[in-house]
């Protein structure tokens, strides 16, 4: 288990939307496994590696 902490503004949520494929740096590479996780896309990134719990979700009943 790891924890993330850090003042308001530090880009905690930024950090962990590139790891868990959200977002696309716009420098530089993430690497998985000794592989850049663009290199096979993003989706299959978040599909096969990732597991996410969003702090706030809305359901569509």
């Amino acid at each position: 288990m790891y924890a993330i902490l850090g003042p308001s503004g530090s880009s905690k949520t930024t950090l962990l939307s590139l790891l868990g494929g959200l977002d696309a740096p716009t420098k530089g590479h993430i690497f998985f496994d000794g592989k850049d996780i663009a290199g096979q896309g993003l989706a299959y990134h978040r599909k096969n590696h990732v597991s996410l719990i969003f702090q706030n979700y809305n359901l569509i009943a």
